[in-house]
C-alpha cells in the first residue's frame, strides 16, 4: 500500500504543472466502482495480478468511448518470462482478448514497459 509520502510523490509532476484535466485514483480496485465521465486516456498501473489487470481494464472500458486510449504499465512481451509481474499483466490482457472485451492492435512502445490500445468505434 502507499504511504502518505508515496501519494504525494506519485503524480507530483502533473500537479506541479497545474494540470487540471487529470484525475489520479488511489483505490482498491477490487471494490472500487468507477463514477467517471467518458475517458480520453486511462493509464492502468496498479496491482499486477492478472485478475486485477483484467478487472481494472473492464472498469476503464465501462467509461471508455471510441478513441479512448488505454495504456498499461509493465507491458513488454519480450520480458514476460523474465519478470513474473509482466507475465501477469500480459495474461490479464490475453483474457480480455479471448473474451472479446478488447479487439484490435495493442502497441508495445519499443524499449519501454508500456502497451497502448485505442478503443475502436462500435
Amino acid at each position: 500500500t502507499f504511504d502518505e509520502l508515496d501519494k504525494l510523490d506519485v503524480g507530483r509532476v502533473y500537479r506541479e504543472k497545474n494540470c487540471t484535466n487529470i484525475e489520479q485514483i488511489f483505490a482498491n480496485t477490487a471494490t472500487w466502482q468507477p463514477d467517471l465521465p467518458p475517458l480520453d486516456v486511462a493509464f492502468i498501473d496498479g496491482c499486477h495480478d492478472a485478475e486485477f489487470v483484467y478487472g481494472d481494464t473492464l472498469k476503464v472500458l465501462s467509461c471508455a468511448k471510441p478513441g479512448t486510449v488505454i495504456i498499461w504499465h509493465d507491458y513488454n512481451p519480450e520480458l514476460a518470462k523474465v519478470y513474473g509481474h509482466i507475465g501477469e499483466v500480459l495474461t490479464g490482457i490475453r483474457w480480455l482478448i479471448r473474451k472479446k472485451k478488447i479487439r484490435g492492435i495493442i502497441y508495445h512502445l519499443q524499449d519501454s514497459f508500456t502497451g497502448v490500445y485505442v478503443v475502436p468505434g462500435k
